[in-house]
């Protein structure tokens, strides 16, 4: 069904491989996204991996080259049936958008791997 309110999703990180902690890769940071004159945003994160701890962070800033972040979301991610969920989403109001939005994802398990993805859904 259309809705011209909804300009749809994108991925700020899709199946994104973090290696245990301490590991070659264990933190990955997304591209930057451009998201002005947007009335609100639905943050979608998931680990596919076995990691029963990875945190993703959700970031704002006013300017694409800012070293000054805005602190949006935290989302800490599980794996099947360990204690905390292996998805989660949050709305993001008007209020609280800012011009520009990226991920950090990180993984804190020092025995399993995880597969991050983050998906943003927009609206006008």
């Amino acid at each position: 069904m259309f809705d011209p309110h909804v300009i749809g999703s994108i991925d700020l990180m899709t199946g994104q491989a973090l290696t245990v902690s301490g590991g070659a890769t264990p933190s990955k940071t997304s591209n930057i996204l451009k998201i002005s004159k947007l009335s609100k945003l639905h943050v979608y994160v998931g680990n596919a991996g076995p990691s029963t701890n990875v945190t993703v962070y959700i970031y704002g800033k006013t300017k694409e080259t800012s070293t000054i972040k805005l602190h949006l979301a935290t989302f800490t991610l599980g794996a099947g049936t360990a204690q905390a969920p292996y998805s989660a989403g949050r709305y993001i109001e008007k209020d609280a958008i800012p011009s520009f939005i990226y991920a950090v994802a990180t993984n804190s398990d020092t025995a399993n791997a995880a597969n991050v993805s983050c998906t943003i859904d927009r609206w006008r």
